[in-house]
């Protein structure tokens, strides 16, 4: 890999990383026309003797990205988490089109992180299991019984706990965390005075039984009457358009808790104990960046695959959720990787050539498999290999999304784990 120039101040583009014998004479054949290309694009006006971000993105503008960069160059940018600064590397993925959200078709250069943030984020946080109405829920003894089975949990059991403080309309019931993975004498009801508290008003233990009032029945995958479904109690939504870590990627808040929007009335903010990654006093993402670096980069179409066994579709036809985000996340098809199912073949994004190249393949590699080329390493720990998040949703159920973990397996997690991720983003093509 190509080393960072410490001394960057706004960026540095560096030989390709991926660069192998074969590639590097046709590369060294191709400078003279690189060159020329250079030349005329200074005469046309595009570049100037100052190679700032306006410039590349005029570049992208003139339709000739790819003929002056080429997959695998890397950018320099100064990031900051709010307290400690990082050179990240940026690794130029893919060029092409895409559409705004006006429709118009626009020339981009897709750049992706080259290593991991450097701390875990959760892509959704647990959800609420209640929500109290107008008139909210007062102190007493209530259960909720289960309409399936797994794991630990059995079909008509119920469950009872007694919560001692009343609570206000809006009020959530959060609980029942990694619920079939887990004995039922370890769960746990957590009462909360709203979507946005941070702060637990109490913490009280379940036990089978149906005294007090029952407030309904647990379906797996789909909310049932005043009930959410458990899987999004137990591990979080793998809804992707208004994830926690899609609203994370794209705020510039001086802090995220202060900004975030619940998608639904289970929503909880994605704070302790409900998001092992938790995001919610840290700075928005693209608060880290200069303004000139982000004047460049475009919100562009996005689409994801939902899952369909309650935000909509079918198998055989997806339900596809569209975007126009500044960040974002690889999906598996963009990361060289077989779709889960046949009917989301090419509703995702193509795949990015830097990915075909780091794979070492030029078919998708089969999920449920293991490659160490697929690793990743994050930019406090260049040694060590994580766990990553990826967009795509795993569709068959609500809590899980796919990834690629530290030993470079490519399969599916939860979406409430403080796993890494390694957004993207794309310049786009609009000359000023």
């Amino acid at each position: 890999m190509a080393e960072e120039n410490a001394n960057a101040q706004n960026y540095v583009v560096v030989e390709d990383p991926l660069m192998s014998d074969s590639t590097g004479k046709e590369l060294v054949s191709g400078i003279k026309t690189q060159n020329a290309l250079m030349a005329q694009l200074v005469r046309n006006g595009v570049l100037d003797s100052t190679m700032d971000w306006n410039t590349v993105k005029n570049i992208v503008a003139s339709g000739l990205a790819q003929h002056v960069f080429s997959i695998g160059d890397q950018f320099i940018v100064n990031w900051s988490d709010g307290t400690t600064e990082y050179q990240v590397p940026l690794d130029i993925v893919a060029f092409g089109t895409k559409r705004d959200r006006a429709g118009n078709i626009l020339p981009k250069m897709t750049l992706q992180w080259h290593y991991t943030l450097p701390f875990g984020t959760t892509y959704n946080a647990r959800s609420a299991f209640y929500v109290a109405g107008d008139g909210g829920l007062p102190v007493g003894t209530y259960n909720v019984t289960m309409g399936y089975s797994q794991g630990t949990v059995v079909n008509g059991k119920t469950y009872q706990f007694t919560i001692t403080k009343a609570l206000p309309a809006g009020g959530q019931l959060l609980g029942f965390f990694n619920a079939w993975d887990t004995n039922p004498e370890k769960w746990k009801v957590y009462n909360c005075e709203s979507a946005t508290a941070t702060s637990i008003a109490e913490t009280v233990s379940v036990t089978e039984g149906s005294e007090g009032t029952n407030l309904g029945t647990f379906l797996s995958d789909k909310p049932n009457g005043d009930l959410n479904c458990l899987q999004r109690c137990a591990y979080g939504s793998n809804r992707p358009d208004d994830s926690d870590v899609f609203q994370y990627l794209n705020s510039d808040a001086a802090k995220f808790g202060e900004v975030w929007k619940p998608s639904d009335k289970f929503d909880h903010i994605p704070c302790a104990p409900f998001a092992d990654g938790p995001l919610n006093d840290r700075q928005g993402f693209l608060k880290g960046f200069s303004d000139d670096f982000l004047s460049v980069i475009g919100g562009l179409r996005v689409d994801t695959c939902t899952n369909y066994v309650c935000d909509g579709g079918t198998s055989g036809e997806p339900n596809i959720v569209t975007c126009y985000p500044k960040f974002y996340l690889p999906s598996l098809e963009e990361m060289n990787i077989v779709c889960n199912e046949a009917s989301v073949n090419g509703k995702e994004g193509e795949v990015w050539p830097y990915n075909r190249l780091a794979s070492g393949s030029n078919t998708r590699l089969p999920l449920w498999q293991t490659f160490q080329q697929m690793r990743s390493y994050a930019i406090n720990a260049k040694t060590t290999p994580q766990h990553v998040f990826l967009r795509s949703p795993r569709r068959g159920g609500a809590c899980s999304v796919f990834c690629v973990d530290s030993s470079g397996a490519l399969g599916s997690t939860t979406a409430c784990p403080g796993n890494r991720v390694r957004p993207a983003c794309d310049i786009v093509g609009i000359k000023e």
